[in-house]
Formats: C-alpha cells, sequence, structure tokens
C-alpha cells in the first residue's frame, strides 16, 4: 500500500495520484503552533475521506519538553529525560485518542556516542521498551520505532529485530535513506540488511539522496534533505541505492510505504515525477 506524508503533499490530491493512505507529521518551517493546527485538520480530513492513517509523532508536547520536537532520548541515561519522552508519548496517545489511526511512528534510539558495557545499556533498554509497549496496550494503539544507526549501543538491526519481537504493540519502522546512511556508518549492505528487515518490518518510509557522507557530511542531504525516488535511479550515477531493486523487494509485502520526501532537488517537476513513478510502478506488479 503506497502512500506519501503530508508536509509537502495536499491530502485531496491523493486520490489523483492514485495513492492510498497518509502520513501527517510536523514539518520543520514555521512555527511549532503552525504545523500543530495544520497536522489536525489533515487528521480529520484523512478520517473524513477514509483514508488509512499513520501519525508521526509528537504532535503534542509536554511543558516540561525543552528539546528539538523530532529529538529522541528515550535511551538516554538521563532518567529525567527519558521520563519526558514516556510523558510525550502518553499525552499524545490520550490526546489523538478519538482518531482513527492505524499505526503511530516515532523517533526511538536518538544520538548516542558513549559507548556503553552492553548489559547495562540491554538492561535500560528491555524496560523501556517494557513501558512504551505497556502504553500502547492501555491505549490500544501500534506504536511502530523507526530504525536509525545513530546510537552506538543500538544501531545493530539484529539487536533491533530481537529485543522489539518480544512485545506485540510495538514494532519496526524501517526508513530507506537512515537504512541507508546507518549501512555507511557501521559498513553493512544495504539491500542485505533491508532484506532481513522486511521479513520483521511492519511499514516503511520511502525516500533516497546521492552522493558521498552522512547526514552533516552529506552535502546532498544538507542541500535537499530527502529526495524522492524515481525508478530509473541507479548507484552508478551516484545515488544512494537502486531504487527499482527497493521497490521489488518491499512492493511485494503489502505493508504500507509512505513516501516521505521533500521537493528541494530539481523542484516541483521532479518531485512530482518521482511520486508518479512509484505510483505506475504499483499499480503494475
Amino acid at each position: 500500500m503506497l502512500g506519501t506524508n503530508t508536509v509537502h503533499f495536499d491530502i485531496d490530491a491523493l486520490s489523483q495520484y492514485g495513492l492510498e493512505c497518509v502520513e501527517v507529521c510536523l514539518g520543520r518551517a514555521g512555527t511549532f503552533q503552525m504545523h500543530r493546527n495544520r497536522i489536525y485538520d489533515e487528521i480529520e480530513r484523512a478520517n473524513r475521506l477514509k483514508v488509512p492513517l499513520s501519525v508521526h509523532l509528537p504532535i503534542e508536547l509536554p511543558e516540561r519538553f525543552t528539546r528539538d520536537y523530532l529529538d529522541a532520548f528515550f535511551l538516554e541515561q538521563d532518567a529525567v529525560q527519558r521520563d519526558i519522552a514516556l510523558e510525550m508519548l502518553e499525552l499524545n496517545f490520550r490526546t489523538l485518542s478519538k482518531y482513527d489511526i492505524e499505526y503511530f511512528v516515532v523517533h526511538f534510539p536518538g544520538i548516542v556516542t558513549v559507548l556503553e558495557e552492553e548489559s547495562v545499556f540491554l538492561s535500560r533498554l528491555r524496560k523501556v521498551l517494557f513501558k512504551i509497549d505497556t502504553l500502547a496496550k492501555q491505549y490500544k494503539v501500534k506504536l511502530l520505532l523507526e530504525y536509525f544507526g545513530s546510537n552506538v549501543n543500538f544501531y545493530k538491526p539484529q539487536m533491533w529485530m530481537d529485543e522489539i519481537a518480544a512485545f506485540s504493540n510495538l514494532g519496526i519502522l524501517v526508513d530507506t535513506g537512515h537504512l541507508y546512511f546507518a549501512s555507511q556508518i557501521w559498513g553493512f549492505d544495504f539491500m542485505t540488511v533491508l532484506k532481513e528487515f522486511s521479513k520483521v518490518a511492519e511499514a516503511f518510509h520511502l525516500w533516497t539522496t546521492r552522493g558521498n557522507g552522512v547526514y552533516a557530511s552529506s552535502e546532498s542531504y544538507l542541500n535537499f534533505k530527502h529526495i524522492v525516488p524515481h525508478i530509473d535511479q541507479r548507484v552508478e550515477e551516484g545515488w544512494a541505492f537502486n531504487t527499482l531493486e527497493v521497490l521489488e523487494l518491499i512492493s511485494k509485502l503489502d505493508k504500507p510505504i509512505i513516501i516521505e520526501a521533500a521537493p528541494l532537488y530539481r523542484g516541483e517537476k521532479y518531485y512530482k515525477a518521482g511520486i508518479e513513478s512509484l505510483v505506475k510502478y504499483f499499480a503494475n506488479c
């Protein structure tokens, strides 16, 4: 099931493009309050149109939340920060409980560069997973944890699969761009790991990048953020991965695939043409 997020896309255009689902998410341009108001309008429109909807948290922030709103600190050593992250999660579950939402997505591992003793970290990880799974059960929701490779204690794909599998209301969302960057940071093969993750992932974010470097050391990422995939993008032409090869794998899974791209690279025409190429592929596969 192919859809898109709404940061750069109007819900009313979904049927025009042949997209089947949608994910709402706060954007970066403008103020938090402006985005928050937009999100509720989009949630209500999606429910009214009966479009399958996922929500990328947070939409609401507790008063104690003073960091970047897309930051993730569930796994930090600071217990106060962990409590604030859990408070944020419960606030969103409670506030959004009246809407029809297929699943929630959250940034989970955070950016951590200090290596801990594995037994110490695993103890904290399992306690946190238990707490957020308990919250998800309480509110009868599915929470997908978005894979990132930016935590030195929690980047191994097998560890993600092993640890999260134990919790029934949690799951893994695989983001192709973040998985690619993780493969560059940690030296694993992107397609090999994508195939393994695909056996357990419950949803995907789809975007690409090009050139060298990761995140702040990537000129492409700094200038264009998430680039829309086109089916003819290939590694030998400087792209992160062969888009067609990725689509051949994930399109068979009957899982939500959310295009998470911006029109910064080559403008609106390229952005829309990329979405059209993906829709055409899914229609014919």
